[in-house]
């Protein structure tokens, strides 16, 4: 709780000694897991064992276990000053290039440019023995990977919106 730097404009702080950074420790996504490490303990755990837990925690948001808040007009406003509005953000959708970006930097995707590229400059720059279409097939590799990743980036466009 020591690197939380407390900021001026909540000067409403003497009812609330809780902080809305040390309230979202407890939601984020990665103290919900267990942990990999029997030994690591989460922040949120460290705060709720400095706070006294639940009865800590209450006195900190000021709250009761029977009543909840208080619930006046006076009260909403300066939880909503303190905490800010309960509203839930939307997530960020990535751009249509972001995820063909992303599928173009798998590793198999770049082994097989990487080949059609060595397979292209061979039949460009390599010997001539009476073929001179060898470099089709290079290009067909080039084909055949850009049409999976689009196919890809537009099956996981499509679940992003």
């Amino acid at each position: 709780m020591a690197q939380y730097q407390k900021t001026p404009e909540l000067s409403v702080s003497s009812v609330f000694k809780l902080r809305p950074e040390e309230l979202q420790l407890f939601f984020r996504r990665d103290h919900l897991r267990k942990t990999e490490n029997e030994q690591e303990r989460r922040e949120c755990l460290i705060i709720l064992e400095k706070v006294g837990y639940k009865a800590g925690l209450l006195n900190m948001l000021a709250s009761d276990a029977e009543t909840g808040i208080i619930g006046d007009v006076k009260d909403l406003q300066r939880r909503r000053k303190f905490f800010g509005e309960n509203t839930k953000s939307l997530p960020t959708i990535r751009s249509f290039w972001a995820i063909l970006l992303d599928q173009v930097d798998e590793f198999y995707v770049q082994l097989l440019l990487i080949l059609a590229t060595v397979l292209l400059v061979l039949a460009i720059f390599g010997g001539s023995d009476g073929n001179d279409m060898k470099w089709v097939e290079s290009v067909s590799v080039y084909f055949a990977v850009l049409f999976a990743c689009l196919i890809q980036t537009l099956c996981d466009w499509g679940k992003e919106r």
